[in-house]
């Protein structure tokens, strides 16, 4: 997980890089 810097909106950085990896599973940031 890289999202130490990234908290505030790690989430939105995923999903703009890989919207169809988070809409079957959108837990993905939490297990990363």
């Amino acid at each position: 997980c890289a999202l130490g810097g990234f908290t505030p909106y790690p989430v939105m950085s995923s999903i703009t890089h890989f919207p169809e990896d988070f809409k079957p599973a959108p837990a993905r940031v939490a297990a990363e």
